[in-house]
């Protein structure tokens, strides 16, 4: 099913980047540039702090950019993902989580919270209490990195 998997992609992509779901529905392809590393990152003012944030694009996070960079939505708005309404989003992560037999009080809340455990195991962060702003100083090269997503059934 498209839908469903689109979401899941969607949410995967949040819990890799850390941004809520107003960030990443507004995320413009223009928003991606190559940092002074070498590396794709993402550089976007948040809704909500109106702060600039600047977020290293994981290998998971970029293999999802460029599976829906031909989506019709975001080829005619130059948008990143195709992103459907808040409410149509949470109403397919509760049939993806049904499916998976998971069932999180707030699914887009808790992309939020996974950020830090990946970007912990990515060696980015050194702990829980890094500020997600401080990446630009603490990043380190990225390469084969695989986090393991056992509980994500294939949607087909």
């Amino acid at each position: 099913m498209e839908g469903t998997s689109n979401v899941r992609d969607i949410f995967l992509f949040s819990c890799y980047t850390g941004l809520a779901y107003a960030d990443v529905e507004k995320l413009k392809k223009t928003d991606i540039v190559t940092g002074n590393d070498g590396g794709q990152w993402l550089i976007s003012c948040r809704q909500k702090t109106d702060i600039t944030a600047r977020i290293p694009l994981l290998p998971v996070a970029l293999g999802i950019i460029n599976k829906h960079a031909g989506h019709p939505k975001c080829v005619a708005k130059n948008l990143v993902l195709p992103v459907l309404t808040n409410q149509k989003m949470n109403d397919y992560l509760k049939i993806i989580a049904n499916q998976c037999g998971i069932i999180p009080a707030s699914y887009l809340r808790f992309a939020f919270s996974t950020k830090t455990i990946i970007l912990i195991t990515a060696g980015i962060l050194a702990n829980k209490r890094d500020h997600p702003e401080i990446l630009l100083l603490k990043r380190k090269p990225v390469s084969g990195i695989t986090i393991p997503v056992n509980n994500w059934k294939k949607l087909s």
